[in-house]
This record gives C-alpha cells, sequence and structure tokens, in this order.
C-alpha cells in the first residue's frame, strides 16, 4: 500500500519540524529573476518544487480575534501540499492536487516523520507507529504530535458500507421468475445481433421510458434520470411476475442485455452471456434499493480500508444533482 518511492531528482531532504523548514527556506537563495521562488531541493533546475513563507491567522486563547504566525510550506506547480506551523502541527491539502509528482515529493519531504500510503486511490498519512489516517480530498487535515507520533488533531471517524445480503437475496428471489427466463434465453443464443439503437428505442416505446439509462454514467450531452428509469422497471418487472407476460420479460430482457452485454468490432453484434446479466442486474438492484441494502459501520481509527460499497451510496446525490440542472 506504502507509495514506491521513485529516483529524487530534485534532491529533496526530509523536513522534520518547523525549525527545519525555516532553516531551509532561510538557507536557499531566490531563483534570479524570479518572484521569491526557492526550490524545495538541491538541484535548483527543479523550480516548480519550492518552499514558501506564508503569513496565517491562527487561533489563540490569549487573542479572541486570532494572531498571525509564519508557516512555512512544500509547494509544487504553485500549490501548497504541506504546511509546518510554529506549533508544531502540519496540515496536508490533500484536496489541493494530487498526482505521482505530488506524492513523490510529499515522500521524501516527511521521510523523515511519516510514509505516504495509497489505497486504490485514497491516501493515507502513515506514522512511525504504522497506523494509517485518511488524508481527505476535500479539505486540509491537520496533524498533531501526540506521544512522540503524528496523529490528526481531531478524530475523524471514517465509515464503511457493508451489503446487507439477507435483503439482496429476498429481492434476487423476488425477481427469479425473469432472471430465469432471461438466463435461459441467452444461454441459448447470447448474439442479440446488430440495431443496438432501434432496438432500445423500441423498448422505451414499449416500456415508455424517459431513457434506456439505469445505472449513474457521466453523461455531457443530457441528464439522464436514471431514478425515474429504474422505477418504472421495477415496477415493469413486478407486473410480469403478476401477468407472466412473455412480451414485457422479451422487453425487459433486451434492455438489461444490450446495457450489460459487449460490442464486437469483428462481427458488429453486440452479445450478453447470463453471467454478464446476472452481474448487471444486482448492480441495478443495489442502486435502486441502496437504502436498505447497505448497513453503515464504524471502522478502526488508523487502518487503512477501502470500501467498494460507497460509490452506490454516493450516486445517489449525483442521480439528485444530474436531475436538477
Amino acid at each position: 500500500m506504502l507509495f514506491h518511492q521513485g529516483y529524487n531528482s530534485a534532491r529533496i531532504k526530509p523536513i522534520l519540524n518547523y525549525a527545519q523548514a525555516k532553516e531551509r527556506y532561510d538557507k536557499v537563495v531566490p531563483i534570479r529573476g524570479r518572484d521569491n521562488v526557492r526550490p524545495l531541493g538541491d538541484k535548483r533546475r527543479y523550480c516548480w518544487v519550492n518552499i514558501v513563507k506564508k503569513t496565517v491567522s491562527i487561533e489563540s486563547a490569549d487573542h479572541p480575534l486570532g494572531q498571525f504566525a509564519e508557516v512555512y510550506s512544500c509547494a509544487i506547480y504553485g500549490r501548497d501540499i504541506i504546511d509546518f506551523y510554529p506549533s508544531g502541527d502540519i496540515v496536508f491539502h490533500g484536496e489541493s492536487y494530487r498526482g505521482v509528482s505530488v506524492m513523490n515529493m510529499v515522500t521524501y519531504a516527511l521521510s523523515g516523520l511519516a510514509q505516504i500510503g495509497s489505497m486504490r486511490g485514497k491516501w493515507y498519512f502513515v506514522n512511525k507507529k504504522g497506523q494509517n489516517f485518511v488524508i481527505h480530498d476535500d479539505k486540509p487535515t491537520t496533524f498533531s504530535l501526540v506521544d512522540g507520533d503524528y496523529q490528526p488533531s481531531l478524530n475523524d471517524k471514517e465509515y464503511v458500507y457493508r451489503l446487507n445480503r439477507k435483503e439482496m437475496n429476498a429481492l434476487r428471489k423476488q425477481h427469479k421468475k425473469f432472471l430465469d427466463y432471461a438466463c435461459t434465453a441467452l444461454g441459448m443464443d447470447d448474439n442479440l445481433g446488430e440495431g443496438d439503437s432501434d432496438r432500445l428505442k423500441k423498448v422505451r416505446e414499449y416500456l415508455k421510458l424517459k431513457g434506456t439509462e439505469l445505472i449513474p454514467t457521466f453523461n455531457w450531452n443530457h441528464k439522464p434520470d436514471f431514478k425515474g428509469n429504474r422505477a418504472i422497471v421495477i415496477k415493469a418487472l413486478d407486473d410480469f411476475n403478476e401477468s407472466g407476460d412473455l412480451e414485457l420479460a422479451y422487453n425487459l430482457m433486451q434492455l438489461f442485455a444490450v446495457s450489460a452485454g459487449r460490442y464486437s468490432y469483428r462481427t458488429s453484434q453486440t452479445y450478453c452471456s447470463p453471467r454478464e446479466l446476472k452481474h448487471y442486474f444486482d448492480e441495478f438492484l443495489k442502486h435502486h434499493f441502496r437504502d436498505k441494502l447497505f448497513v453503515k459501520e464504524e471502522v478502526e481509527v488508523g487502518k487503512a480500508f477501502h470500501d467498494s460499497n460507497k460509490k452506490y451510496v454516493l450516486s445517489e446525490k449525483y442521480e439528485q444533482d444530474k436531475v436538477s440542472l
């Protein structure tokens, strides 16, 4: 999980505290002709990685309105990433910019204090005790020195969303009649043929759908009503369970198969296996019934994790924003 240290091209030396950050700033001679640009590393030609001094207002018990303090920052591409405060606190600006260059700079600048880890794109501050503390991507994260090691100044709790398998199996059982029909049909012939657009147009007209988009995907051209489309499909599935209308089942199968299937440029046709349809149908159910399918649980502080179910919960806001635009 820890970031692999690449070549330290800029020759960045570790900064252990505020005093060393100040010493580094005072020691470096600004590049001539630049607006007080001071390279962070010993190789001065890497001028986009620099150390800066800024004046900020901080809270103080003796000064109700706050007081000014000089802060030294490790910056890259004109964006401050790590701030060293006189109090000994370190502020990590994970919301500023993320990339390999930033990770490489932070890894060497903080190598004497901590390591930087990444769990599938989620950044963590790993202290000497091996504790993993999340670096927020939407706000600055402050780390304070506690018992000789750095920890978050605020007790930021993290949560993971667990799938309620009992509820999920109940939904699968509820729609087993349709799944058996669709999987049997695709098991006999997984070739859907040509003309996906014409096929989807007929399905949309038959089911009276506003669109065929069921699972949230970003689209520049229009604003799909994912939730409204899923509600119509759910009603159609319930109608099939009651009536057994095969024409209705066929149109529903076409809708799910085209969405879940894959296009072959060699044959210019679309294919969908029963396994692919089942997987897509599960995704469909997880997005539509997210409120009752996922349970929010608190995660132990200092432990790195990846929540693969978080996308289902977060997609609700994305769907609402898209519709309200």
